[in-house]
């Protein structure tokens, strides 16, 4: 019984572990611009008219200008894409840059950790 007790606590622990992975970047574009207009950022959207970035169906710039920080991520059809974007992407401007499904994005340190939240 004991050890029963112990698998499932294990268990629900891995589920619940899972869930706060899962739910730290932003599905769709419109969702994560909604997230940072909410945390102060001035929000630009990068539809498929200006888009420079190759396999992107969406993507879209944030900036708080008063605290010095900004992002800018992309969206794309296939994780085989994301990941030949990432692998290609150099910005200087940016502190650090990441990849979570279909969504590649880089910024700030502050700005990346806002729109992960």
């Amino acid at each position: 019984m004991k050890k029963l007790v112990k698998v499932l606590s294990l268990i629900l622990v891995v589920i619940s572990f899972s869930f706060i992975l899962t739910a730290c970047v932003p599905k769709s574009a419109e969702d994560a611009m909604v997230k940072m207009e909410e945390k102060g950022y001035t929000v630009t959207l990068i539809d498929q008219d200006y888009l420079l970035t190759e396999g992107a169906v969406i993507g879209f710039k944030a900036y708080n200008v008063s605290e010095k920080q900004g992002m800018t991520a992309y969206w794309f059809n296939s994780k085989k894409e994301a990941k030949a974007y990432l692998e290609t992407w150099t910005d200087s401007m940016y502190d650090e840059k990441g990849i979570k499904g279909l969504c590649v994005y880089a910024g700030t340190k502050k700005a990346i950790k806002d729109f992960k939240r």
